[in-house]
């Protein structure tokens, strides 16, 4: 009696490192009830993608100005980006955990500023890249910018003028030039200068300011000159009622000028002493019966 042989073949075919499905039968011959088994193929890694690159400004950048990038990077197998190496094109290179960066380049230029990610599982990386033109700054004028004291100025006094609050936005002032509207003017490197006007009058000032880069700014302004007024002198003293052989003690403090200031304080105490200087106060020992003042004539008491 002839016995037949039932078995399971099975045919495997491996394509490209990948296990296929195969036909595999049970008995004597591949006609014998036939099955399918079937694989799965093992997970190939792929590389980190970069989403976007952009930066900011995203017009023209100018020699001295931040310029910051911005990515957004994943890793389509589920990881993370560990690393982000920012090549900015002018020679630097950064690299970072974070997902945005900045530069400023010093020199002008078309630069390829080229990010490089790279994953967390499979050390894979992705690269892209973003143009960033570079132009020298423009330069920007000076602005000019004074005041005056007294704001009243008077004839014959001096009036002073500070050009202190001129600036230059990208540079430095080299010059001011001042002309003060009655034919006079003067310029030079120092901020603040002083005038006298001989005339009664409105006049037009003007300060130009000029920067390093031979840019010019200018300023004016209207001021009137008026016709000196004599300052207005007040004192008081103590004790009210002076005695022989004591102090008495003047004051002057409330003395003032109204388009000026007062430079000298003149005493006369009426015995014949008087003093002068600078200071509003002063004192003088009384030893007489009788002195006057600019208030009258006082009595000191025996």
């Amino acid at each position: 009696m002839r016995r037949a042989f039932i078995g399971l073949v099975i045919s495997l075919a491996v394509v490209s490192s990948a296990i296929v499905p195969v036909l595999a039968t049970i008995g004597p011959s591949s006609a014998d009830a036939p099955f399918i088994v079937t694989g799965s193929a093992p997970h190939k890694a792929r590389p980190p993608v970069i989403l976007s690159l952009e930066r900011s400004p995203n017009g023209t950048v100018y020699t001295g100005d931040y310029v910051d990038f911005f990515a957004d990077a994943s890793d389509p197998d589920g990881g993370t980006i560990v690393s982000y190496e920012w090549s900015f094109g002018d020679g630097f290179v950064d690299i970072t955990s974070y997902a945005s960066d900045y530069h400023v380049y010093s020199s002008a230029a078309n630069y390829t500023m080229t990010l490089t990610v790279t994953d967390s599982d499979q050390g894979l990386t992705a690269s892209r890249s973003i143009l960033v033109p570079v132009a020298e700054r423009p330069d920007v004028p000076p602005v000019a910018n004074f005041y005056w004291y007294p704001f009243q100025p008077t004839v014959g006094t001096n009036t002073s003028f500070v050009g202190y609050y001129s600036y230059d936005p990208d540079g430095y002032i080299t010059d001011y030039a001042w002309d003060f509207g009655d034919g006079s003017s003067t310029n030079g490197s120092y901020c603040c200068v002083s005038h006298v006007y001989n005339a009664t009058g409105n006049y037009l000032v003007k300060l130009t300011v000029t920067d390093n880069a031979n840019l010019t700014g200018t300023a004016s302004a209207n001021i009137t000159v008026v016709s000196d007024v004599p300052p207005i002198a007040i004192f008081y003293w103590y004790p009210y009622q002076p005695t022989a052989g004591t102090y008495a003690y003047f004051y002057g403090y409330y003395s003032y000028d109204p388009d000026g200031y007062i430079t000298g304080f003149a005493w006369d105490f009426g015995d014949g002493s008087v003093t002068n200087a600078s200071d509003c106060c002063a004192y003088q020992c009384r030893t007489c019966r009788r002195w006057r003042t600019s208030s009258g004539t006082r009595r000191c008491p025996p």
